[in-house]
Parts: structure tokens; sequence; C-alpha cells
């Protein structure tokens, strides 16, 4: 799992989305009665890259997507 998880890491991987996936591993091994309790460190877990430059929109912006909402259900 060392492994996986450096091999995600050099290939760009998001920590969440490696993070995630070595909670499947974990938890399919145990369903199948191996338990693993050494734990594993992962560089930006907690970090949310997709929301890194999102901001809190303008009035005048607001008022556009409603608009265009409005506008794509007629």
């Amino acid at each position: 799992m060392l492994d996986y998880v450096s091999s995600m890491e050099r290939e760009g991987y998001a920590g969440g989305y490696i993070e995630s996936t070595l909670k499947a591993v974990k938890s399919w091994l145990l369903h199948n009665g191996i338990e693993v309790k050494r734990k594993v460190k992962i560089r930006g877990a907690r970090d949310t890259p997709s929301l890194r430059d999102e901001k809190v929109p303008v009035d005048l912006e607001t008022q556009r997507a409603i608009m265009a909402i409005k506008v794509t259900k007629l």
C-alpha cells in the first residue's frame, strides 16, 4: 500500500482521491479477514485542489446564473 500511495502521489493524484481509494482497499481486505493496522500518511489528504480558486459570486454573477437556469428550463 505504501508503494501504491507513493506511485499515486508521483502521478499527481489529489490526496483526497488517494485516501478514498486506499479506504476502499482496506475495507475489501477487512471483508476478507485481513486487518491493516499500519497508518499510511498521504500528502494533501485534506486539501481540496478543485476548490482552491473558488470565490463567492457577486450579485450580478448570481443574477446571471439564475437567469441562465430560467432560460434553459423554457
